[in-house]
């Protein structure tokens, strides 16, 4: 089981999240509607610290600025949170070094009104987004993350969506999935027995604010994840 903590915003929280033996450290770069981006600059600062694999998580950026942030951040992957068509990430994948990973969005809980069609909605929904899994992982996508979005931001909004449709996605395609929206020290457990993800991601579920990691939170959360798998690396 991997985790992934997204949203890092100063070394502190990088390095405590990496003592912790968090996999993944994922920073927001020039993402303009989240209260945690960084600029190229600052993710530079952050990670030149680091052993652990950084993730940059993008919205938007042009394919130049992201070979550019590839060969000054050196990350592990980069994380597309817009609209990429499969072509453009093929483009992409072929001119940086870096791993490309994709979110994909699904609406909240709360806002999910299937009309007494839930089963039939759940499946319509795992078959279109099995296809989009399909396509962009022949595109050159290596992972993939299933998150939560809302009118005003994609991801970081601490709502989750309907896990069984995660769940669902995960039995029918051969890819690695992420869980990502809404995870806490409190439902992770539920999580992961639920959807059996090749990995989790979170952000607000253990932060104190916006941008500020909670240390016992984070403790709580590994401390719930690693007894429930059997190879917590």
């Amino acid at each position: 089981m991997k985790v992934k903590i997204c949203g890092t915003t100063n070394l502190e929280d990088a390095l405590m999240a990496q003592r912790a033996g968090v996999d993944f450290i994922g920073m927001l770069v020039d993402v303009p509607f989240s209260e945690r981006s960084l600029s190229l600059k600052e993710a530079m600062h952050i990670a030149a610290e680091l052993d652990a694999p950084v993730v940059a998580v993008l919205y938007g950026m042009p394919i130049y600025q992201i070979v550019e942030l590839d060969r000054k951040l050196r990350p592990y992957a980069v994380q597309l949170m817009d609209d990429s068509p499969p072509k453009r990430v093929r483009i992409l994948s072929r001119m940086i070094r870096a791993e490309v990973w994709k979110s994909l969005f699904l609406p909240p809980v709360s806002t999910a009104n299937h009309g007494g069609r839930r089963a039939e909605v759940i499946g319509e929904t795992v078959g279109r987004m099995a296809k989009d899994v399909l396509r962009y992982a022949e595109a050159g996508v290596k992972a993939f993350l299933i998150d939560t979005f809302t009118p005003t931001r994609r991801g970081g909004s601490g709502r989750r969506h309907d896990w069984r449709i995660t769940a669902e996605l995960i039995k029918r395609v051969e890819a690695p999935i992420f869980l990502s929206g809404g995870i806490t020290p409190e439902n992770v457990a539920e999580a992961i027995q639920l959807v059996n993800p090749y990995g989790i991601d979170l952000c607000s579920g253990v932060e104190i604010k916006p941008g500020k990691r909670d240390p016992v939170k984070l403790r709580r959360l590994l401390d719930m994840i690693y007894p429930l798998t059997t190879n917590p690396s």
